[in-house]
């Protein structure tokens, strides 16, 4: 409370000096963390000194001490005392209205004076020209530091000390016009003033990322984290830095531990996405989009991205849709139209390839690779029913083919038909009982339908029997509903440990 005490006290005087004298004037002037006691007593004196002698001359010339009420009073909430937010030691727009008063003073002061004096109205004229030419000149220089973000700050740089947020600032419009050498110099001056703020530390990994230097960038992002556990912007920057390393990985692990704190962030769920698009994860890929999309549903760029995910798992109809819904939110998005183009070239590839293969199955009905390979192309164009019609046929030539029951499993799954897709399950373990990789997809159809303990329990069997794919079990998005579970959790970390 002193501090704030004092720097009430020295303000006065500053507010009256930049009246006066309006040079050295800054957008921002910072909160001093001391004030030299000389200053303050020389304030004290000052102030008080006005005040005697506008008292003194209260019963003739009133408006004196009318003047320097208004004006000590009309400060009071603006001196700090009480503070909230990012206060400054003194701001020149506080002064505005209550500058009102030393002008009531001065006017009717001076006028009272060169009443009695011979010629006062030339006088006046004279002097009002005078001051408003030199008030001209000062406006015009001033008004010249308000240009651009870069000149504003670069002048609070010039008349203050230990700005730093001006220092921020201009780092941050250098920034925006690609000098970036010269932001990361105002970004890293202004940690040294502050070094615990986590907004310019962040900003400073952006622009040494922008320079390429990814490991720095890294290192500044983590300092914010340790800083500030919830700052998600951070854990974005940092993913996408070790995406510029190639490590997706660390990435997709950044990723998702940021979504965690800004869930609906959905840039972040399409960068997410786009990073296991290009690993080859699909459906992870799906995921993400899919749910950045029931966030905001009118992002084209997302539906695009939708539409190639699509592609690559075989599901042409949904990609067609995809893209579609691309181009009605955007008509002109080209990397849609030409999606959409290439959907329709590969719908039509797989018309041929159905017409071809039932013409083979016409002439060697009894191969049964041709109804596994139909049945697949089926279940591309999602044609469920059909595929399990192929499928069964394969099967009533050899009824123990695990590729067609498996091809039963993976269709049953996508029709949510689980109860059939686990019969099958069963009778794969009946025909091979120690094939851990059988548990681990009952574990996947249990989990589908949010059964944590169920799933966990073919999960440890699978294990059991050998199953290791830790990576394939952390990021399956066919365990998904279960995964945040304390259930899963805590299996994952016994099993680690072990």
């Amino acid at each position: 409370m002193g501090l704030r005490i004092s720097n009430a006290l020295v303000s006065y005087i500053k507010y009256l000096k930049n009246l006066f004298w309006p040079v050295d004037l800054a957008v921002y002037y910072p909160y001093p963390s001391m004030i030299p006691l000389w200053q303050v007593a020389g304030a004290c004196v000052l102030l008080i000194l006005i005040t005697l002698i506008a008292l003194r001359l209260v019963n003739k010339q009133p408006y004196y001490l009318v003047g320097w009420l208004w004006f000590l009073g009309g400060l009071v909430p603006f001196l700090g005392l009480v503070q909230s937010g990012f206060w400054p030691e003194l701001a020149d727009r506080y002064a505005y209205l209550t500058s009102l008063g030393i002008f009531i003073a001065l006017t009717w002061g001076v006028s009272n004076q060169l009443i009695r004096w011979k010629n006062s109205g030339k006088i006046l004229v004279l002097g009002g020209t005078i001051a408003v030419l030199v008030l001209m000149v000062l406006s015009w220089r001033q008004v010249g530091f308000w240009k651009n973000s870069e000149t504003l700050f670069a002048r609070a740089v010039s008349v203050t000390e230990n700005n730093y947020l001006a220092h921020y600032d201009l780092g941050l419009a250098l920034f925006n016009r690609g000098e970036i050498d010269g932001a990361i110099n105002q970004f890293r001056q202004a940690l040294s003033i502050k070094p615990d703020d986590i907004m310019v530390r962040n900003n400073l990994g952006v622009a040494m990322s922008r320079k390429n230097d990814i490991q720095g960038a890294i290192h500044q992002y983590k300092e914010v984290i340790n800083k500030d556990p919830y700052h998600y912007l951070a854990y974005f920057n940092l993913a996408q830095a070790y995406t510029e390393l190639r490590d997706f990985k660390s990435a997709s692990e950044w990723y998702q531990k940021g979504l965690n704190i800004a869930p609906n962030d959905v840039l972040a769920r399409n960068s997410l996405g786009s990073l296991f698009l290009s690993s080859g994860d699909t459906d992870g890929a799906v995921a993400q989009f899919r749910e950045s999309l029931r966030i905001n549903p009118h992002q084209a760029d997302v539906f695009c991205n939708l539409g190639k995910a699509y592609i690559m798992k075989g599901s042409y109809k949904k990609a067609e849709e995809s893209f579609q819904r691309a181009i009605q939110e955007r008509p002109d998005h080209s990397e849609a139209q030409k999606g959409l183009k290439n959907v329709k070239t590969n719908q039509e590839q797989l018309m041929e390839l159905t017409l071809s293969l039932n013409k083979m199955i016409e002439e060697d009905p009894d191969n049964i690779i041709l109804y596994i390979k139909l049945g697949q192309v089926y279940r591309q164009q999602e044609l469920y029913n059909k595929a399990i019609y192929q499928y069964n046929k394969a099967l009533a030539i050899k009824s123990d083919s695990i590729e067609s029951m498996y091809g039963l499993v993976l269709t049953y799954s996508d029709i949510k038909d689980y109860s059939k897709a686990l019969d099958i399950l069963d009778a794969l373990r009946r025909i091979q009982p120690y094939n851990p990789e059988i548990d681990y997809n009952v574990a996947c159809i249990y989990a589908k339908q949010n059964m944590a303990e169920e799933s966990i329990r073919w999960l440890k069997q699978s294990l059991e029997k050998g199953f290791h794919k830790w990576e394939l079990i952390e990021k399956d998005p066919d365990l998904e509903n279960i995964r945040g579970t304390t259930l899963f959790n805590t299996f994952i970390n016994e099993y680690k440990a072990n």
